[in-house]
Formats: C-alpha cells, sequence, structure tokens
C-alpha cells in the first residue's frame, strides 16, 4: 500500500510504465484511495487480479475512470486490442458474448465523426461515433484477420468515402464504401440519441457487399 501512496506522487507517464495504461486510468480516475486500489491487486491467495475480476468487484470506479471516450491514439486502445487479441485466442463466435461479458471494462474510444446530414437523419445530438470496448471484442472474434490498429484507424475515412448510406431503421445506418477494399461499416444512436456507437465494420468480398447493399435499400 505504501507503495502506492507512493506512486500517486509520480507523474501520469511514470504511472502508465509501472500499472499499464489502463490500470493507471483506474488509479487516477476511478474515484480510489491507493489504499483501495492496492487492495484490489491480489485475490486472498495473492495471485494477481485480472482487470475484468476487478471490476467485478469495484464496478463504479470503471464507470468512473471510463466514462469519457479517449482518442483512438490513446495508448488504452493498443494495450485493449492486444490484451483482446490474446485472450481472444480459443473462443468461437458461439462464445462471442460470454466472452465479451467477462472481458469488458467499459471503455470506448473517438472513432470517426459523422456528416451533419447523417445526425440529422438520426436524429442524434451528436456526431461524435465512439468505439466500445465491446463491439472492439467482437470483432477480435468474428473477424479476427481484420481486427487491427490500422482498420480502426481508418474508420474516418472509410466512412467519408461511403458511395452509399442507408437508414437500416431508427437507430442504425449502415455505410458501404469502397476505399480499395469494400467495407461495410454500422453506426448506432442510443435511445436518448446522446451517443453513437460502431457496432460493425468488416471487409466484404464484392458479392457480399453488393448483396448487402440490395438488402439495405429493398
Amino acid at each position: 500500500m505504501v507503495v502506492k501512496v507512493w506512486l500517486a506522487t509520480q507523474d501520469s507517464a511514470f504511472q502508465d510504465r509501472v500499472l499499464g495504461k489502463t490500470q493507471a486510468e483506474l488509479f487516477r480516475n476511478g474515484g480510489l484511495t491507493p489504499k483501495d486500489f492496492a487492495n484490489l491487486q491480489l485475490d486472498k491467495n495473492f495471485r494477481p487480479l485480472t482487470l475484468a475480476e476487478i471490476k467485478k468487484i469495484e464496478p463504479l470506479g470503471f464507470d468512473k475512470a471510463f466514462k469519457t471516450a479517449k482518442p483512438i491514439s490513446d495508448a488504452t486502445f493498443a494495450e485493449s486490442l492486444r490484451m483482446a487479441q490474446m485472450t481472444a485466442n480459443s473462443t468461437n463466435k458461439a462464445q462471442s458474448m460470454s466472452f465479451r461479458k467477462r472481458n469488458a471494462l467499459g471503455q470506448k474510444w473517438v472513432v470517426a465523426n459523422i456528416s451533419k446530414n447523417v445526425q440529422q437523419t438520426l436524429g442524434a445530438k451528436t456526431g461524435e461515433v465512439w468505439l466500445s470496448d465491446d463491439t472492439l471484442m467482437k470483432m477480435v472474434v468474428h473477424h479476427p484477420e481484420q481486427a487491427n490498429m490500422t482498420l480502426f484507424s481508418s474508420v474516418q475515412r472509410i466512412l467519408d468515402g461511403a458511395t452509399k448510406v442507408v437508414k437500416k431503421d431508427d437507430l442504425n445506418v449502415v455505410y458501404f464504401s469502397q476505399q480499395g477494399k469494400n467495407y461495410i461499416v454500422v453506426v448506432k444512436a442510443t435511445k436518448d440519441r446522446k451517443e453513437l456507437y460502431l457496432t460493425t465494420i468488416y471487409q466484404a468480398d464484392e458479392k457480399e457487399f453488393y448483396r448487402q447493399i440490395k438488402k439495405a435499400t429493398q
């Protein structure tokens, strides 16, 4: 515990190096005392707790620490993507939901801004599109070959280059974009229209791409 008290006096870069970016965010912004944080590090058998296990004990701390979306360039994203890829190795699509429930921490990152026209179509109060760690994990399980930093860093370019944008229903719009490859992207508004989330992004072959356009426009 004494170490955690001392760590609280150090700068954020040092805290990030010692704890890892995600734990450091919880340490700084979760509303926990150094003692509380120290008590969350080990179980009764002195086994280090995972972040998902810590969240079960201290969910409000995670809600507070990760209430605000970080930019996609923030180190928490690269860390979360890497951890998702490591832990999803033995997970298949049928196990996707349970995997996400066990491991999602409530983190989110800003991946794009939609146009005013699409924002008005959805009746959204924001144009900022967030990617949740739940969707990140879904992508890693369902499209492991595509879920990489390059794809997620390219969301703005893919949306901007869309050849067709279709309102799927009251809350969802589907972007069909051909930026060297065929991309299908879904952006969803929350019911109160205060938040927008990227819920699907993947590369499709030409047959699938045009099949989905036909389906969306029928």
